[in-house]
C-alpha cells in the first residue's frame, strides 16, 4: 500500500464501538482511508495471550464474493506432425464465440510442425472443455487419457454492492494487507511478495514488500554470536526495510512458471494485449485475487485428466493461497505496540509476520533459550496471526459454488 507515512496509523478520539471493540485507529493511503480498531485477543492460543487483535473497519456484507475459472491448460500428443497455428485455427471453430485459446508446442518452436502441444482455454465451462477434448480425440485420433490437465487459474472476485470506486479500492487494500503467504514463496528467489506498478507504457519494476539486507545488517550479523542472527534476521527487525505497496499496482507472490503464482489487483481493465487493455464497465470492476497452479499441484489435488477436474476441491484454496489473517500486536496497555504498528502499516500481515518472527528469535536468544543448538525455537506456522474466519467463510462459500458448477 502507498501510505502517507507522516501519520501512518493514528488513534482517533477513542471511540467505543457498540460491539465492545475498543480503540478506533485509521490507516491513511493516498486517496484511500481504512479505519482499524483493536480489541483484546479473544482466542485460546497461549502465545497470543495479552495481545491485541487489529481489525479493518470494513463490512463484508457490503460486498459480493464470486469465484471463476479464468483458464485451463491441457497438453496432448498427436500421432502425426502438425503446426500449432493449424491446431489453433481448427480449435477456434470448436469453442464458444466468447472464448479464446492459445496453442503452442511444448518446446516453444511454434513455426515448426511437431507432436506435443499445450492448449490454454480462456473462460472455460465444463461442457465447453468436454466438447473440446472430445473433438481433439476425434480430429487427431488420440486416446482421451492422453489429454492431460496441465494448469489452471482460479480467481476470487469481490464486488462492492455500492459499485463505488472508493469501496472497491478499500477492499483491494484490505486484501493486500491481510492475505498471508506460505513460507514457500519467501524461500524461493524471485518469488517473494512484490508489487509491479506504473503506466501501461512504462517498464514495471517489482517493488518488494521487504527490501534486501544492507551493509548495516551484515555488520550486525558479523558481530553476533548466534547462527540464527543472519543479515536477513536484522533486516526483518528493521522497520525501514518494509515498503508500502501502491494500490494501482499488481501485487504478486510466486513466479511465472512456478508451481503456483498469486496476484492481487484492483481489476478495472481486461483483455490486456501489449500496451492496450479494455476498460471494464463500472459494475464489472472488482477486487481480485487469483492463483495459477501448474500440473504438479494439480496432481497433488488429484487432477490429471479432464474428467478429474469435476472433483477438484476448489475450496481447499482458502486455507492455502487465499488465506486471510488478522494480526495480533503486543500491547502497551490498551494500545498496540508502537514498534509493530508502523511495520503493519507498510508491510501488512506479511511484513509483520517476518518482523514478529525475528523479534521472537531475538527474545529467545536474550532469554537464554536455544543455547547449544543452531537455531532457537520459532513461532508456529500461524505466527501471532489468527484466521479471519468470516472472510474465509465467504471465500469458501464462493469457491464451493464454483465446485458445484464444475462437478455437474
Amino acid at each position: 500500500m502507498s501510505y502517507d507515512l507522516t501519520v501512518p496509523i493514528l488513534e482517533t478520539a477513542r471511540k467505543r464501538r457498540p460491539s465492545g471493540k475498543r480503540w478506533h485507529t485509521f490507516v491513511k493511503e493516498s486517496g484511500i482511508e481504512i479505519n482499524y480498531y483493536s480489541m483484546p485477543y479473544s482466542g485460546k492460543q497461549p502465545i497470543n495471550e495479552g495481545r491485541l487483535e487489529v481489525w479493518p473497519d470494513i463490512e463484508l456484507c457490503d460486498y459480493t464474493f464470486s469465484a471463476v475459472v479464468d483458464w485451463i491448460r491441457i497438453s496432448f500428443d498427436t500421432t502425426s506432425r502438425h503446426k500449432a497455428s493449424n491446431i489453433h485455427r481448427w480449435a477456434s471453430a470448436v469453442v464458444d464465440l466468447e472464448q479464446t485459446l492459445f496453442v503452442q508446442r511444448l518446446d516453444g518452436e511454434d513455426w515448426r510442425a511437431g507432436h506435443e502441444f499445450t492448449l490454454q482455454l480462456q473462460n472455460p465451462t465444463p461442457s465447453g472443455l468436454e466438447r473440446l477434448c472430445a473433438a481433439l480425440e476425434t480430429k487427431y485420433k488420440i486416446d482421451r487419457q492422453a489429454i492431460r490437465i496441465d494448469g489452471i487459474e482460479v480467481s476470487l472476485d469481490i464486488y462492492p454492492k455500492s459499485g463505488s470506486d472508493e469501496d472497491r479500492r478499500r477492499m483491494t487494500e484490505v486484501l493486500r494487507h491481510h492475505v498471508i503467504v506460505p513460507e514457500l514463496f519467501w524461500n524461493t528467489p524471485g518469488a517473494q511478495p512484490r508489487c509491479a506498478f506504473g503506466d501501461i507504457f512504462e517498464v514495471k519494476i517489482p517493488k518488494p514488500v521487504v527490501l534486501g539486507s544492507t551493509g548495516k545488517h551484515r555488520d550486525k550479523s558479523n558481530a553476533a554470536a548466534h547462527d540464527a542472527l543472519t543479515p536477513e534476521h536484522f533486516r526483518d527487525l528493521d522497520a525501514a526495510a518494509f515498503q508500502p505497496q501502491p494500490v494501482d499496482g499488481t501485487f504478486y507472490f510466486g513466479r511465472k512458471g512456478d508451481v503456483a503464482m498469486v496476484r492481487i489487483q484492483d481489476k478495472v481493465t481486461d483483455k490486456r494485449t501489449g500496451n492496450h487493455a479494455q476498460k471494464l464497465e463500472q459494475h464489472r470492476k472488482r477486487s481480485r485475487i487469483e492463483v495459477t497452479l501448474d500440473r504438479f499441484v494439480m496432481r497433488e489435488l488429484g487432477v490429471e485428466f479432464e474428467v478429474d477436474i469435476r472433483n477438484l476441491p476448489f475450496d481447499h484454496l482458502v486455507s492455502g493461497v487465499f488465506a486471510t489473517t488478522i494480526p495480533t500486536l503486543s500491547a502497551a496497555g490498551e494500545t498496540p505496540d508502537a514498534e509493530e504498528l508502523p511495520v503493519f502499516a507498510k508491510g501488512g500481515v506479511l511484513g509483520l509476520d517476518r518482523y514478529q518472527r525475528a523479534k521472537h528469535i531475538q527474545d529467545q536468544i536474550e532469554a537464554g533459550a536455544g543455547r547449544g543448538s543452531r537455531r532457537p525455537s520459532a513461532l508456529g506456522i500461524k505466527g501471532h496471526g489468527v484466521a479471519w474466519a468470516e472472510f474465509r467463510k465467504r471465500s469458501r462459500k464462493a469457491l464451493k459454488r464454483l465446485e458445484t458448477q464444475w462437478g455437474r
